[in-house]
Order: C-alpha cells, then sequence, then structure tokens
C-alpha cells in the first residue's frame, strides 16, 4: 500500500483574483500537472490551509487571513487528493461558523477531513481500512492565529478544533501587555521576560502555552485509534515557525511525544519550506518529517522572501507491506515538486523532475538540477548524484 503526503495547501488573494471566471472560479490550470502523480496511491492526503465556503462569504481579501471558495476544494478533489487536515492556524480565518461551513462544503465534495468538527461528539480522528490495513489519521495544530484573528475558543466550543495547546497568547494579561505600552505592562513584561525568557524571544506562532489539558486528551485520542484496531497512526501535525532553516526545538519535542504515545507516522507542516525529518526508526515502523513545503502558494513566485526556495515542496511516499500479518514500512521515497508562474500570473505546482525535459537553455537546467538536488538533501539528509523522479530514502 501506498500512502502519499503533500505540503501546505494555499490559497492566497493574487491567486483568488487570477482565477475567477465570472461569478465563479476554475482552478483546474493550478492542479492539473499534479494528477497523474498520485493516480498509484492509496491514500493522498494534504493540510488544507484555508477555510471553505460555498456563499463566497468573506474571501480572502487580506494578505494573511484566508477564504477560499469552493471551487478551489473541488479542485484539490479532482487531482487525486482525498483526504486532507482542516486543523491548521488558518481554520479560524473565517470565524467558528467557518468551521462548520468548511466541513460542509467537504462533505459534498467527497474529501474526507479531521483536525476540526462542528459537534462536541464527532470522532477526533479518522478510520479508515485499506488494503487489509486499518489506519487512523489524526490532525493537530499548535494553535490558530487568535492572536491576530481574535477568534479565541471558550469552554463551549474548544471541542471545534484538534489543539497540542492553547491557543496563543490566551492568557489575557499576556496578550493586553504585548500589545499595550504603560507602567503595568512595562513590569509584567520584564517579570515574563526572567520567568518564561523561552517565549519572550520567539513570535506568538512559537511559543509553549499551556498544554496539560490538551496533552491528556491527545493521549486519549491515539488510545481510543488503538482499540477501535488500528494498525498505523498517522499524525498530522501543524507545528513550528516560518521559514526557519531548521525545524523549532518544540517541533521536535512534539514529534518525540507522539511517538512515545503511540503514533507511527507524524508529517509535519507549517514552516513553508521543507524539512527533513527522522527515518532512524523505520525498521521499528515509525517516521517523522517535520515539514513538506507550500504544494501550493505564491511565496518565492511573486512575493517575498525569495530566497528561502519555499517555491519547492516535497510529495512524500510510505509504502506498506502487511504480507507478513506484521505492519512494516517497507520503503520510503520523495518526489520533489516545484511552482511555476503561469502566463496569465497564476501559478502551477509541476513535479521538478518533468521541468528537466522542458526547452531550457544548459544554464538554466543546471540551476534546476543543482536547486532539485538541494531540497532532495534537505528533506533526506542524503546526497544524490542524479536526478530521480521519485527518490528513495
Amino acid at each position: 500500500m501506498k500512502i502519499t503526503f503533500i505540503g501546505d495547501i494555499m490559497l492566497e488573494k493574487e491567486t483568488l483574483e487570477t482565477y475567477k471566471d465570472g461569478e465563479k472560479y476554475n482552478f483546474s490550470e493550478v492542479f492539473e500537472k499534479t494528477k497523474s502523480l498520485f493516480n498509484e496511491s492509496d491514500l493522498t492526503i494534504g493540510n488544507l490551509e484555508t477555510p471553505i465556503t460555498e456563499t463566497k462569504r468573506n474571501l480572502t481579501s487580506q494578505e494573511f487571513r484566508f477564504t477560499s471558495p469552493k471551487e478551489f476544494a473541488q479542485a484539490v478533489y479532482e487531482t487525486g487528493i482525498k483526504y486532507v487536515s482542516t486543523a491548521n492556524n488558518h481554520c479560524l480565518d473565517n470565524g467558528i461558523s467557518g468551521i462548520s461551513e468548511t466541513i460542509d462544503c467537504l462533505d459534498r465534495i467527497g474529501i474526507k477531513h479531521t483536525g476540526t468538527f462542528k459537534n462536541k461528539k464527532d470522532k477526533k480522528y479518522l478510520l479508515e481500512e485499506k488494503n487489509g490495513i486499518k489506519i487512523a489519521i489524526l490532525a493537530y495544530t499548535y494553535g490558530t492565529n487568535a492572536f491576530a484573528n481574535n477568534c479565541y475558543l471558550n469552554k463551549k466550543n474548544k471541542y471545534a478544533v484538534n489543539l497540542f495547546q492553547n491557543q496563543e497568547l490566551s492568557n489575557r494579561i499576556t496578550r493586553y501587555c504585548r500589545y499595550h505600552k504603560n507602567i503595568f505592562t512595562k513590569v509584567y513584561n520584564i517579570i515574563n521576560r526572567n520567568l518564561f525568557k523561552y517565549n519572550a524571544k520567539v513570535e506568538p506562532y512559537e511559543r509553549k502555552e499551556f498544554n496539560i489539558i490538551q496533552k491528556i486528551k491527545l493521549k486519549q485520542n491515539i488510545k481510543a485509534c488503538k482499540k477501535e484496531g488500528a494498525n498505523l497512526i498517522i499524525m498530522l501535525a501543524h507545528m513550528g515557525g516560518q521559514y526557519n532553516e531548521e525545524p523549532i526545538e518544540l517541533t521536535k519535542e512534539i514529534s518525540r511525544f507522539l511517538l512515545k504515545n503511540g503514533v507511527n507516522i507524524v508529517v509535519g507542516n507549517h514552516e513553508h519550506v521543507v524539512h527533513g525529518g527522522d527515518f532512524s526508526e523505520v525498521k521499528n515502523g515509525k517516521a517523522v518529517t517535520y515539514s513538506l513545503g507550500n504544494f501550493t502558494g505564491t511565496v518565492g513566485i511573486y512575493k517575498k522572501p525569495f530566497n528561502k526556495m519555499s517555491e519547492y515542496s516535497i510529495s512524500y511516499n510510505i509504502y506498506i507491506n502487511n504480507k507478513n500479518i506484521d505492519i512494516k514500512i517497507e520503503k520510503i521515497t520523495f518526489s520533489v515538486l516545484k511552482i511555476i508562474k503561469t502566463n496569465n500570473g497564476g501559478i502551477q505546482v509541476v513535479p521538478a523532475f518533468e521541468l528537466l525535459n522542458n526547452n531550457i537553455d544548459k544554464s538554466q537546467k543546471e540551476k534546476l538540477e543543482e536547486e532539485i538536488k538541494e531540497i532532495a538533501y534537505r528533506f533526506s539528509k542524503k546526497k544524490y548524484d542524479k536526478i530521480e523522479k521519485e527518490f528513495i530514502i
């Protein structure tokens, strides 16, 4: 069995405007080169980093606050991505009602999803049976951009999002003191810097927030997956910083916690650049990746930063063997993808291997080969002499 994971599925306002067709939208160009990539996969799973609306309510108009039309999710489905995580820092960009609307849209399209929920009693994971293997898929996020969109969950609706920890700046005093300057906040911030040195140095999306309750619930959900007979437990983990050269320590800390508590495969996203992982326990049926990069997006293409190679991402494949009763990871492979400009000012995701066959001059080809090898090394920490359609780790 082949399971494929891809990175962050983004739709910024520039791309949204490019693909408007009258009162509707047509995003087929964005994904048409990736359809064949997922044909041989039993499951293809991505991180849908935007709420979805059928009514076109509150469509993306700000740079870092997203809401996308139903046609975008339809295009995702048609390229072969039938499973998504909805737990990420943008899941509340259209408010708590946006979660329900997103779920309704995905259900009508046929995309299976987990990470955000309409009702308190909803199962907090997916359970799928493929080729005799029961697979549990969980999706969690470090936060929800609450410090920016001001959508804080209360006791009545905390069930709506699977969270590794409390939302960013969930302590009201800390939040007030971060954004106001007076004698009280000055004293409070000095005390805070001395007591919580790590948090004082980082942005809200890298902070460590209170997490004891969330850890307990997470452990309970993992146990529930096992109780239902899951042979393989996958965690789609939204965590980390932004455009860092290496994964932050909090990302590694969360990954270690997940493996220790029964998760087999951890797939990280959110950094918007490709990071490697830990493949040292593959023989024991465990594997961790920290960031697959942006599957779609305009950063590095039309807007800065242009020097982070954020136009590249990874299509990550895990092959599972169940012939000998025990579930084993047979092999791990990956393909390098690249987002390119289109003639109409839009974007398109293309397997980087295919770009080498385009009519490009020698210097362009050499540069592209170097970049593909660099991304392959970042992900696998292995050097490859030859460019492959599917690299083997």
